[in-house]
């Protein structure tokens, strides 16, 4: 309850924390900061691709991770944020023998192969673009990138193409179509893909 009563006097984002853990979402790890909010500007083309622009704000570095909130958990998935903060939280699921995934996401992955390496070494899965893949890959060809990334990591490797076949990279190597709808709205569909992956 401190928690809400610290987010309602957070510039309005009392009624969506309390609907949420009304909801049954567990709220623990929401932790609120002082300053100026964090903002993107999503720009999606009429082939629903997506590109972000983004200003961070409060939101990096991350501030608190809660330990406990890891270790009661079966899968640490890692995205954008702080390299630091992945970092300290991939180490306790590691230590708890979590299965750990990472999705770099445009602005980390820019980061390059040796500021992630610590991230690279604890993750099982690395779900990651092929436009992603190839920056941090350095290789052009998707598959021979991703078995690269897959065979000095010891992960496998899971490509995201949008309407087109997933690939996977690993011990095994097979891809997966996709089913065909009608793109409305890309927004947060990588989100969702890891979701659907890790939760099996």
């Amino acid at each position: 309850e401190d928690g809400i009563r610290d987010v309602e006097r957070s510039r309005g984002l009392g009624d969506v924390y309390k609907r949420q853990h009304r909801n049954g979402v567990d709220t623990r790890g929401v932790n609120v900061v002082q300053g100026e909010t964090g903002v993107s500007i999503v720009l999606v083309n009429r082939e629903a691709e997506v590109e972000v622009v983004e200003m961070l704000g409060v939101s990096e570095p991350v501030h608190w991770i809660d330990a406990d909130i890891i270790c009661e958990s079966k899968v640490l998935h890692m995205t954008s944020c702080d390299p630091k903060s992945l970092k300290d939280a991939a180490s306790i699921a590691n230590k708890q023998g979590l299965l750990i995934a990472f999705d770099p996401g445009r602005s980390t992955q820019r980061l390059g192969i040796k500021k992630l390496l610590p991230l690279l070494k604890y993750s099982n899965y690395l779900i990651i673009n092929k436009h992603e893949l190839r920056h941090l890959s350095g290789v052009k060809n998707t598959k021979q990138g991703a078995r690269k990334i897959a065979k000095k990591f010891d992960l496998t490797c899971i490509i995201k193409a949008g309407k087109h076949e997933v690939m996977v990279e690993g011990r095994e190597s097979f891809s997966v179509k996709p089913f065909k709808v009608k793109a409305v709205d890309t927004i947060g569909a990588g989100d969702a893909f890891c979701a659907g992956f890790l939760s099996g």
